[in-house]
């Protein structure tokens, strides 16, 4: 009894914001800035070098989603036996690598692979910062925490777009890649000194094993966290070619006006999911999701761009923080 007490982490007198929290807060914040320095204008890309057309340029940008998602499950379970930093790092290395690999891609099947490669690295980084996150949260500010830690992603993603949009402008694409490359070994670097958080139980058990149940609240709620998610994928795709057909200028601060609301909103009212509960915490931002994409499917200025950013910043600020820390609750 007193040997697995001693592999577990009591949260009960923990603060949210420690040194280990900030560390990984930061890396994750050049992480999402590397990625989204070129995610939105890869499309450009893919249609420029490439020669692509809107159904290719959807397939090539979602090689990272299938990577991703497939990986994710055993990237987790690697992790509950292993320790989550192992494969964390990891991930960083193999975002830095896959933004180099991009200048060498000059067809749509180079460029669909490396993409592929990418999502590898979004699987671990994302998956095991999320489950240290999880880890070391006081259980009754689990919300509050994740809301917090989120916030470093949504400044690397409110900076990223309009940095590569500056970048494209006045360089090359390949200058864009090495950059990109740059923010990720930063990521890197601010990794390191991050202490594991998974202590390996003394004596794992096979009949701990959970059953995968259609009707299960994990699954349920991972199916919530896909239909959440699946807008991200479409503007990621294709904002930047519907941008440019529509002749809207600077779209890329679509993300950063989405974000930096996000922000904001996560800063002020961070403890949300936890005092207004998960559940309606999550149904509130999944009304505001929605309405954000027909904001979307309207806007044919800069000026409406910003009005759907400005939605979906309302829609998105407490819902992936109110879906982690409800899958959290669930899970030993």
């Amino acid at each position: 009894m007193n040997e697995r007490a001693n592999n577990q982490i009591d949260t009960s007198a923990q603060p949210v914001i420690t040194r280990g929290f900030l560390l990984l807060s930061l890396s994750t914040l050049f992480c999402f800035a590397s990625l989204f320095l070129v995610s939105p204008l890869f499309p450009l890309y893919i249609e420029r070098v490439g020669h692509g057309d809107d159904f290719e340029v959807g397939l090539v940008m979602g090689a990272l989603a299938i990577t991703s998602i497939l990986l994710r499950p055993l990237v987790g379970k690697f992790s509950d036996r292993r320790g989550r930093k192992e494969l964390l790092v990891a991930g960083a290395v193999i975002l830095g690598i896959s933004s180099l690999l991009f200048m060498a891609t000059r067809n749509l099947v180079s460029m669909a692979l490396v993409r592929a490669l990418q999502g590898v690295g979004i699987a671990c980084f994302h998956t095991l910062s999320l489950s240290m996150i999880g880890d070391i949260a006081p259980a009754h500010r689990r919300g509050e925490s994740m809301s917090y830690f989120m916030v470093s992603i949504e400044v690397g993603i409110a900076f990223g777009p309009p940095l590569g949009l500056y970048i494209l402008d006045r360089l090359h694409f390949n200058w864009l890649f090495s950059f990109a490359a740059l923010l990720a070994l930063l990521s890197l670097l601010l990794l390191l000194p991050v202490p594991e958080t998974k202590l390996v139980e003394v004596a794992p058990t096979p009949k701990a094993r959970p059953k995968i149940r259609i009707r299960s609240p994990v699954t349920l709620t991972s199916v919530a966290i896909f239909c959440g998610m699946l807008p991200v994928g479409a503007i990621l795709s294709f904002l930047a070619l519907y941008a440019e057909k529509e002749k809207i200028p600077q779209f890329a601060l679509y993300f950063t006006i989405s974000s930096v609301l996000i922000i904001f909103l996560r800063i002020l009212g961070g403890r949300l999911p936890d005092s207004l509960g998960r559940k309606w915490t999550i149904f509130f931002s999944m009304l505001g999701v929605g309405a954000s994409m027909i904001v979307l499917s309207f806007s044919h200025s800069f000026l409406e761009l910003s009005l759907a950013a400005i939605v979906s910043g309302l829609g998105f600020a407490y819902l992936t923080p109110g879906l982690s820390a409800l899958v959290t609750d669930m899970v030993p």
